[in-house]
Formats: structure tokens, C-alpha cells, sequence
């Protein structure tokens, strides 16, 4: 029983992001785009992580969900899949920060956008390709890790996790 809370960490705070209102900063700001400094920013969210487990104990830290992102696959975030390796990058390193604080912490990925006929690889005619992009740097992360884990004496990378994924549907009916 009791609560169970979802940390989305979207707009990133001005302290992680330049001020710059140029490129596609003049028309989301930079709070939309990834930090200049994922480890600096994962950084952070690992003192986030490590503050709700000291401040309301593991067990309620272990049903915390968190969420890197909002929309990842359209303009925040990634830039419409620019900025993608920025923001595998990213989740990876903040998902070990949380990890390292909440070792049984639920983590997802940005919700994905889908509007019908024209973005998101869910909808029939969808234009980009970042979840199956990204599913597969979580698979091969995956397999990364246990090959270095079976044929090496070093010490194995983690995978990177993916707990649950969520989705953002705008347009008709799912039939359309």
C-alpha cells in the first residue's frame, strides 16, 4: 500500500543548459534539449535519488518511478533525434546514479510521441525511428555487458535498464 510517485526529469534546470537562444534553443529553449554535461546533470539526479532514500527510507525509494524526459522522439530532448546519442548517453549515466542511490529504483525513458501520420514510429505512418533506435542501444547495452562479463576478468558494464515505457498518443483513434 501507500504512494507511489513518478520523477520526471524534464526541462532541464539553467544551471545544466546554456542560455543561448539560438538553434533550436530560439524556439523550446534549452531546457528542452539535453544538459551540456551528463555526467555533471547525472550527477545531480544520483543526489536526488540518494535525498529520497535518506529522507523517506528504501522502501518507499524502491516504488519511485523514474523518467528521463518528456517526448524524447520530438523537439525536447533530442531535437527530432539530433541530439540522440546525447540522450542515450545521458539516460545511461543517470540511470546508474539512480541505481547507485535506489538500487531497486524503476526507470523508463522519455515518454514517446505519437501523432497520427506524421511523428513517432508507433502510428502508421510515423516518421522517425528514436524508440526502436533506442531499444536497441538498451539491447545491445544488454549484450555488451554480458559478453564483457563472460569473456573478460574485467569488470562488467552495466546494462542499461529499461523498468517500463510510456506513451503520449495525440490524434484520432487507435485504428487510424
Amino acid at each position: 500500500a501507500g504512494v507511489d510517485v513518478m520523477i520526471v526529469l524534464d526541462n532541464v534546470p539553467w544551471a545544466f543548459v546554456n542560455a543561448s537562444d539560438e538553434g533550436p534553443c530560439q524556439t523550446y529553449g534549452c531546457q528542452y534539449l539535453p544538459p551540456d554535461d551528463p555526467a555533471e546533470f547525472a550527477a545531480w539526479v544520483g543526489e536526488l535519488a540518494a535525498y529520497v532514500a535518506d529522507a523517506f527510507g528504501s522502501g518507499f525509494a524502491s516504488r519511485v518511478r523514474w523518467r528521463l524526459g518528456t517526448e524524447a522522439n520530438g523537439p525536447r530532448w533530442s531535437d527530432r533525434g539530433r541530439l540522440f546519442d546525447t540522450y542515450v548517453e545521458c539516460y545511461r549515466l543517470c540511470a546508474a546514479a539512480i541505481r547507485k542511490a535506489v538500487p531497486l529504483a524503476q526507470i523508463g525513458a522519455s515518454n514517446w510521441v505519437e501523432v497520427v501520420g506524421s511523428s513517432g514510429n508507433l502510428t502508421r505512418n510515423g516518421s522517425d525511428n528514436f524508440q526502436a533506435r533506442f531499444y536497441d542501444a538498451v539491447a545491445a547495452s544488454t549484450a555488451t555487458s554480458h559478453a564483457t562479463t563472460t569473456a573478460t576478468t574485467e569488470e562488467p558494464s552495466a546494462p542499461i535498464p529499461l523498468d517500463w515505457v510510456s506513451v503520449s498518443h495525440y490524434g484520432g483513434g487507435h485504428g487510424a
